[in-house]
């Protein structure tokens, strides 16, 4: 049984060390633009990092227009929700409306708040 333990334990660990210390890809763009660190060749090297710009710049204009999409679509949603809720709002309020004449009386005595007493301040002793 302890052996099991001291097993699992272990594999456990090793899992985590694989995890932690793996290398993570963040890349952006994505592999198919990276230049190749070796060239020599200076114009074809400008050239890559020119189409590369261009790439960047694309891709940035398409995300632009797509976000100004979302944030139109998510004002919409909220004016829709806003307008459902209105809706329902009045439907409940005429229905409450509609049976307020209808509603059982309870069944419970309400307790009646004590009333607060008034206290004379020329009563009171002042503080030194």
């Amino acid at each position: 049984m302890k052996l099991n333990k001291l097993t699992l334990i272990l594999a456990a660990g090793a899992v985590m060390i694989v995890t932690l210390t793996a290398d993570s890809k963040k890349s952006k763009g994505g592999d198919f633009l990276k230049i190749n660190p070796n060239i020599k060749n200076e114009a074809l090297l400008n050239e890559l990092n020119q189409l590369k710009e261009n790439f960047e710049l694309e891709r940035q204009k398409i995300q632009d227009i797509y976000n100004v999409e979302i944030q139109q679509l998510k004002d919409e949603r909220k004016a829709e929700i806003r307008n459902l809720k209105k809706e329902f709002s009045e439907k409940k309020d005429e229905i409450t409306r509609s049976f307020s004449g209808k509603t059982k009386p309870s069944s419970k005595p309400h307790k009646q708040k004590p009333d607060k007493t008034v206290v004379d301040k020329s009563k009171l002793k002042k503080r030194q």
